[in-house]
């Protein structure tokens, strides 16, 4: 029983491993895309506004997301939990152009 325990936890990891490696390439892809048609101005976006965008998604492509966005390892993507239902998280713009995950986020 411990063998097919073994057998079964090995073959869940690797499919696990597998759906993550996925999203992360195909993140690759649509963060390309983002960029070129935002610097294409593809969205008709006026520079004068701020371009916010809503991305909704699942729990484990949000964290993969979030991963590939920020560079995170391995073990800080693994310290993460999936999202609870509804829930939400906001990148924000600092002053030095960079990105931060935006803690504490109220609706003020």
């Amino acid at each position: 029983e411990h063998t097919r325990f073994l057998f079964w936890l090995f073959h869940w990891l690797l499919f696990f491993v597998d759906i993550c490696l996925s999203l992360f390439d195909r993140f690759v892809g649509f963060f390309e895309s983002l960029w070129r048609d935002i610097h294409m101005n593809r969205l008709r976006h006026d520079p004068s506004n701020d371009l916010n965008f809503v991305i909704v998604s699942h729990g484990l492509t949000s964290r993969v997301f979030l991963m590939k966005w920020f560079k995170w390892t391995v073990e800080q993507f693994e310290h993460l939990n999936n999202f609870g239902n509804c829930e939400f998280r906001v990148m924000q713009l600092e002053s030095d152009g960079e990105y931060s995950l935006a803690v504490n986020h109220t609706e003020e």
